[in-house]
């Protein structure tokens, strides 16, 4: 599991190869739908968002977030 943290939100690589975000969302750094404060993890999406291929890292910046797949 891999935890990636901006000034105000956090992502995280959960073991099955999905994506979980919470924090403020407004620049839609979270990879939600919706732009709002989720205060509690919510889960992104898990492999078959990504391609099938699971997330293996995650990184974020001040106003963005990242994931790297299985496959690169």
């Amino acid at each position: 599991m891999a935890v990636a943290c901006g000034p105000d939100f956090t992502v995280v690589q959960l073991q099955e190869g999905g994506v979980g975000a919470w924090g403020q969302g407004d620049w839609g750094q979270l990879g939600l739908e919706s732009k709002e404060y989720h205060p509690l993890p919510v889960a992104v999406g898990g492999c078959e968002v990504f391609g099938g291929m699971p997330i293996v890292m995650v990184a974020a910046g001040s106003r963005h977030s990242a994931g790297v797949a299985a496959d690169g």
